[in-house]
């Protein structure tokens, strides 16, 4: 499995995967526009559309769920807790096969996206062996 590393505040103006430190269900988003945000925002400075699959698949909240704090409808994504996350390890093959599809995703801005996303949801359920 992959570690998450924390990164500074000057990998703001990076490509990055950004998300609420409070969630109900996975809503992570790709920001390529070097978007600021506030103290209720945490990013990984990673230009990854697999890490990107990986984070908003229904198996990695499950991953979620195993370290994060409940909260009344979800979860407290602080980065203490992000960083216990598992993250598959997954082949080339694996890996260029989902980001294909989060590319898809983002092309389409996410309306009709719901085969692909079920795909992915598969594919990374499989890599957890799920």
């Amino acid at each position: 499995m992959e570690e998450i590393t924390e990164t500074s505040g000057l990998d703001l103006e990076k490509p990055k995967i950004m998300y609420n430190k409070f969630l109900v269900k996975p809503r992570f988003a790709y920001d390529s526009v070097g978007a600021m945000t506030n103290d209720a925002t945490f990013f990984v400075a990673l230009d990854d559309f697999y890490l990107l699959g990986v984070f908003n698949s229904q198996a990695f909240w499950l991953e979620i769920s195993r370290h994060c704090t409940k909260i009344q409808n979800g979860y407290q994504l602080i980065w203490q807790y992000m960083q216990k996350t598992l993250i598959p390890n997954a082949p080339a093959a694996d890996r260029e096969a989902i980001a294909k599809l989060v590319r898809k995703c983002l092309d389409a801005k996410g309306v009709g996206c719901e085969e692909w996303e079920a795909e992915i949801d598969g594919r990374v359920a499989a890599l957890y062996g799920l």
